[in-house]
Order: C-alpha cells, then structure tokens, then sequence
C-alpha cells in the first residue's frame, strides 16, 4: 500500500525548483480511468494537477502485510517503478535516473539471514522502497489539455506467502499500486528559451593607440630605408 503522504521537493543546491508539492495521495477507484486497467492497477491513487516544470520528489511505497500469516520479499524479484507518460508529455529524472530508487533503513530491519530475504509479520506494514533525497521527476512539457491525465506512475511489489510450518510460497504474489497525475494548464507549455547576452569587445585604451602608431610609424621607416637600399 502506498504511503499516502508524499512532499515535494524544494529548492537544491543544484537546482531552482519551480514548485514545491505538500500533498497526500488520494486513493480512488481503478475504474474511475481507463488507464487503471490498461495498466492492471491493483490499488489506485490521484495526485491531483501538476504545472510544467513541476517537480516530484521524496517518494515512496509501503508495504503491508494484511494476511494472517508472514510474507518475504526477495531484492532480485523487484521491479523499480516506472513513470508512464500519457499525452505525448515529455518528462526526465533529475539529476540522472540512476540510483533513482533506493531501499529503506526501515526494511532492513526485517531482514533473514537464512532465507535472504525480508519477513514481514502479518498485519504489519513498512515503508520499503522511497526516491532518494534530492531526486525528482520534472515535467518538462505536455499536449494535454487541463484535467488530463500527463503521468501514471506504476509502484510494483512481489511477495511470497510463508504458510505453515514456514513452507514460502513458489509464486509471488504481483500488487501494482497506480498514482494518476493530471494538467494545471490548458495550453502545451514547453520550457523557456534563454538568451544570451551579446559579448561586449574589450575596450581601447590611449596606451594601446600609442603603440598602434608606433608600430605603424617603425613599418613606414622600414620600408623607406628598404628603398635607399634597392
């Protein structure tokens, strides 16, 4: 299940953020948007409209366990969320997408030695996965008109039931948790043209003209003693 609050990021040493989000996921219904089930969005959310250049950072996913039983999850079945653009919307992971994701301290509490993977006990819940601090998703420019859907970030978790006597089930069980983001504004908007200022000539100071005639006055001398000579 999602953790539900989720803030924006502010201003970094890198970069000027143009926005800042404090919002809280809103969960609603799978078949409220047809995106849900193009996408086979188990559990779903709506984050609400977002700006051009808006930044979304310090998220996060949790885990819940609410069968009677415990559950494991293994690192190397996981796969790293995946942010969907809708509406030819243009968007990039800053400062880069590499170790964009990252796994919590929270979940290396429940870590097992023997079975390489993390326990969770029934009816408990972690926060077991979170974009790392200083990493967002900008939106860069989009085509669609306010109200419609620009981003469908898909969380996808896979864990295995441990039955009785700790017999852990073969087959993972595969929940995709959807957070739907919409457009503030009516007109595609696309990121602004920076000009540059036209470079100024270096000034001509009087020294640099007194050498200038010097130069010129030794060049007409040469050439005349070149002349008596030939």
């Amino acid at each position: 299940m999602l953790n539900k609050k989720a803030l924006g990021l502010a201003a970094l040493a890198l970069f000027a953020f143009s926005s800042s989000v404090s919002a809280e996921y809103k969960e609603i219904s799978c078949s409220s948007d047809p995106l849900f089930e193009q996408y086979s969005c188990n559990q779903c959310f709506d984050w609400g409209a977002q700006k051009a250049w808006a930044n979304i950072g310090f998220l996060n996913d949790i885990w819940k366990n609410d069968n009677d039983n415990k559950q494991i999850l293994y690192k190397d079945e996981q796969v790293m969320p995946v942010m969907n653009s809708i509406n030819k919307t243009v968007w990039e992971q800053i400062p880069s997408s590499e170790n964009f994701w990252e796994y919590t301290k929270e979940l290396e509490k429940y870590y097992n030695s023997d079975e390489d993977g993390y326990i969770l006990p029934a009816k408990t819940s972690v926060s077991w996965l979170q974009s790392k601090e200083g990493y967002a998703y900008n939106l860069k420019s989009t085509n669609a008109k306010k109200g419609d859907p620009v981003w469908l970030l898909v969380y996808t978790i896979k864990v295995h039931n441990i039955e009785w006597q700790d017999n852990i089930k073969v087959e993972p069980m595969v929940h995709k948790e959807c957070v739907l983001f919409k457009s503030a504004s009516s007109v595609k908007t696309e990121a602004p043209v920076v000009k540059q200022k036209p470079k100024k000539l270096p000034k001509t100071w009087p020294e640099d003209i007194l050498l200038l005639i010097l130069a010129m006055i030794l060049a007409f001398g040469v050439l005349k003693f070149s002349r008596k000579n030939s």
